[in-house]
This record gives C-alpha cells, structure tokens and sequence, in this order.
C-alpha cells in the first residue's frame, strides 16, 4: 500500500513540475542533452543543493562543494567536505582533480559552465525562484542520489505543512505589510517576484515593496506613507540599528514605534530548499505576536 501511495504521489507531483531545466550538459560538439540519472561523485557549487542531498539521506554521493560565508546545513558534516572554492570564485583545477561525474551550479557561478564543458565535465544549474516548483521538483534530486522514495516523501511532508500553514491563515489572517530589507544604507528592499516576497505572500501579509526591480529603493517618505507593521532586515544589515539609525523616520512607523523590526539570516529567505517552509512557520509564529 505505501509503495502505491508514493507512485501515485509522485505522478501528482511530476505533472505538475517544470523540468525543461533540468537536462544534464556534457561537453560535447553538439552540447547534448542527457538523460535524468544516478550520479556518485557530485560536485556542487549550489548550498541548496547540498542541503537538499543532505535531506534525502544521499550525501555520500557528494564529493566537494563550494563554500558559502553563511555556511552550509548541517554544518557540522559540510564543514568536512572538500571544498572547491568560493560560490563566486570556484576552482577548476580543485574540480577536476576531484573527478566528478557531475557539478551543480546556481545562479551565482552560470558562467562557470563555459569551463566546465571545456574540461568534459556534465553539469546542471539549480536556482529555483519558486517555493512550490522547488517542492514539486524534490523527486528529481532523488533520481540523482538514488534516494527518490525519500524524496517523494520529503516533497509531501513539506507541501502538507506548506497547507496547514495557508489553512491557518484562512481561519485567523495576519492583516499586517511589511518587507524583507536587503540593505540599510540606502532602504533597499525584494519585490514581490523574490523568495522572501513569495514569503509574504504564502503569510497574506502586503509586502511594502512593489517594484519590477529586483531590491529597489526604498525611500523614507515612503515608508513613512504605507507605515509598515514589521520590517526584516536580512544580507548586508547586521543589526537593527543599522536599520534605524539611517533611516531614522522608521520610528514615525508603527515597526518603528513597536520595536517590531528583526534580523532574519539570509540562508532562511533566499536558499531554496525545503527547509524554508519550516523557516516561514517561525516567521509566522513571530508575525502573530504582533496584534
């Protein structure tokens, strides 16, 4: 009966998936496409794709990942890997040596394919801009480890929670706006279309920053003007004062009056791995203190 649950499940879960990104590039004339499969040896330069294999049980499939200055999940165990660089600054010579049959990339090092197909080296990028895409795509990390049973079932654990969270928010909505802040100096925001935008959408709650920009600026008339409830400050703030301290007419908003301005670390709003639907419970378990 459960193997006839998990077959069903994943056919819900794959018809609805976009998989036209996931082809597997090797280095040949025609740069072909190969087909979805086991690897051993990965190599990978995305954080949330080691965190990902690491939740699927298949990390002795990894033999080198690409250090991130937040840290990798779960620490302890990625601390020991091999490291092949920095997410930006990769080392193809250390690559190489490792002899992979296959490198992960993310948005942040694209560019480093061009070197890889150089060297003959299969490679797949995973850069997810999608919360329900990265959930609906989990099985295919599976095919990859060879752990697809526990992927199937990863997937399905986190959509029910990604549910009950919407189902609670049915019953009692938060009826608050607010934003995730990139920086401080100047006010700079994620627009709706971001991670942490999609965030606020799955908790109701009206994200002040609406823009086609990716982190527009935000301007202290502004945020006087659409008086938010909450702020998050996350990547280049460190604290809060940061955030107060150059823009002090945030204390003529009510986030500013109720102290109802946090830091949340970046890993938790931009790292596409299941992980965040368990990071946006703490968010609205926070957010619900606010009355």
């Amino acid at each position: 009966m459960k193997k006839v649950f998990l077959i069903v499940l994943l056919i819900a879960i794959l018809s609805f998936s976009v998989f036209s990104k996931w082809g597997i590039f090797v280095a040949d004339e025609n740069a072909a496409e190969m087909e979805l499969k086991e690897y051993s040896r990965i190599v990978s330069l995305s954080p949330a794709a080691v965190e990902i294999i690491y939740m699927i049980g298949g990390e002795e499939k990894i033999v080198g990942i690409a250090t991130s200055r937040s840290g990798i999940w779960p620490k302890e165990k990625t601390s020991k890997l091999e490291s092949v660089g920095s997410l930006t600054k990769p080392s193809l010579e250390k690559i190489v040596s490792l002899e992979p049959d296959l490198v992960i990339l993310n948005s942040m090092n694209l560019q480093f394919s061009e070197s890889l197909k150089q060297n003959g080296i299969n490679y797949i990028e995973y850069s997810s801009d999608s919360l329900e895409d990265m959930l609906k795509e989990l099985p295919l990390f599976g095919i990859l480890v060879d752990k697809q049973e526990e992927a199937i079932v990863l997937s399905a654990e986190k959509i029910r929670k990604l549910e009950n969270i919407r189902k609670s928010l049915e019953e009692k909505p938060l009826n608050l706006k607010g934003a995730f802040l990139y920086s401080a100096n100047p006010l700079q925001g994620f627009n709706e279309k971001s991670l942490p935008g999609q965030i606020l959408e799955i908790l109701g709650c009206d994200n002040l920053v609406k823009s086609d920009m990716a982190k527009p600026i935000i301007t202290p008339e502004y945020l006087v003007e659409r008086n938010p409830d909450f702020l998050f400050g996350a990547m280049a703030i460190k604290n809060v004062e940061d955030i107060v301290n150059s823009n002090p007419l945030i204390y003529e908003t009510r986030a500013g009056i109720e102290d109802s301005i946090y830091l949340i670390p970046s890993y938790k709003i931009l790292r596409p791995t299941p992980r965040v639907i368990d990071y946006i419970e703490e968010i609205y378990e926070l957010l619900k203190k606010i009355d």
